[in-house]
């Protein structure tokens, strides 16, 4: 009896450290796996909002080309179409621009193309402009998010 509760007592200890070991290692792998998971997900956000401002772009030149080149009865029905597309892109690129700016730098139509958008359109479109002032940011680094803030 005392050489079971012998044996008993030495075996624990080892399957207890066995047990928290391989418990250890499942976690570690695990928490790997949703760290590369995470960043996939992060990347393949990135791609579809790359591809949705592109597309939004080039469909907003698009409808510009065809309106630059129809006639009157023409251009009336593509003016719907021009500021429907130019007004999904602007709110798409407003809510971008938090995350990704550079994208949406990427993006933006310079101004002499722009110009010579119809003005109802062109009120939904990035304007070129000189500023002078003071910039004041804020820079939060918190323990699980980090912010900037532009005033």
């Amino acid at each position: 009896m005392n050489a079971v509760r012998s044996m008993l007592d030495t075996s624990f200890p080892r399957r207890c450290s066995t047990w928290l070991c391989a418990a250890l290692c499942v976690s570690l792998m695990l928490s790997a796996t949703a760290s590369r998971a995470q960043v996939a997900s992060s990347q393949v956000t990135a791609k579809a909002n790359r591809a949705t401002a592109e597309s939004l772009t080039t469909s907003l030149m698009s409808l510009h080309a065809q309106y630059r080149t129809a006639d009157h009865a023409g251009r009336a029905a593509l003016i719907l179409q021009l500021r429907s597309v130019a007004a999904e892109r602007q709110q798409f690129l407003s809510s971008l621009i938090q995350s990704s700016p550079g994208e949406v730098l990427r993006v933006a139509i310079p101004g002499n193309i722009a110009a010579t958008l119809p003005a109802s359109v062109r009120a939904s479109v990035e304007q070129e402009t000189d500023a002078q002032g003071q910039l004041q940011v804020m820079y939060e680094d918190g323990k699980n998010s980090r912010r900037c803030i532009i005033f």
